[in-house]
């Protein structure tokens, strides 16, 4: 008995041919989706321009599905201080910065000097002293430092800005309240920073 071939398949919007594995997939077959891979793919894109809230909102509830939180609601997570909370305190403390994109390599943002500064939050250790990761990094101007109470709280007790040749040639500067009148040249007025984050948590932190 001679097997009859399949019936050749062609895409119903550009008009391709089909090919199971290549640019049509058992699952599309399956669902008798005659549309190869790059015209979903494009459908799918446009869709996705046209609702970009729905398309955020599907995001977000897929991850809390599977269990991962957004940064703004995880307290533990490395970015919670350092990105979520210092990128509000800046918008609010410092005048006309420009403020780059999430891991940008170097520096976080460039104030209204032309300056390029790193952002780095620590919050008191059980040692007693904050840590602030500096990693060598001889692309920023300046590295603004703020000391947090601890991560519940996030009360900000310190702020710092300290010249990139003080710091840079090391992995790590810590600071300490048996130390911290040594850094008393590079502080900073800590007034706006506290009125910020205690602004934050009555919002949503």
């Amino acid at each position: 008995m001679i097997e009859m071939s399949e019936k050749e398949r062609f895409c119903n919007v550009c008009g391709v041919k089909l090919v199971l594995g290549e640019n049509w997939y058992e699952s599309i077959k399956k669902s008798h989706n005659y549309v190869c891979k790059k015209c979903i793919n494009a459908r799918s894109a446009q869709w996705q321009s046209k609702n970009r809230e729905k398309r955020n909102e599907n995001h977000r509830n897929s991850r809390y599905k599977h269990g991962v939180k957004p940064m703004s609601e995880n307290r533990e997570c490395a970015p919670f201080l350092g990105v979520y909370v210092a990128e509000r305190v800046l918008a609010n403390t410092f005048k006309d910065v420009k403020v780059m994109p999430y891991a940008n390599p170097g520096y976080d943002f460039v104030c209204n000097k032309g300056k390029k500064i790193d952002v780095k939050s620590a919050c008191i250790s059980k040692q007693g002293n904050w840590m602030f990761t500096i990693s060598k990094n001889k692309i920023a101007d300046y590295f603004l430092c703020i000391a947090f109470d601890n991560r519940k709280n996030v009360n900000p007790l310190h702020i710092w800005l300290l010249p990139s040749d003080l710091v840079s040639d090391k992995i790590g500067t810590r600071i300490s309240p048996s130390t911290i009148d040594k850094w008393d040249e590079y502080k900073l007025d800590i007034t706006k920073t506290v009125r910020c984050c205690n602004k934050m948590k009555e919002i949503d932190i």
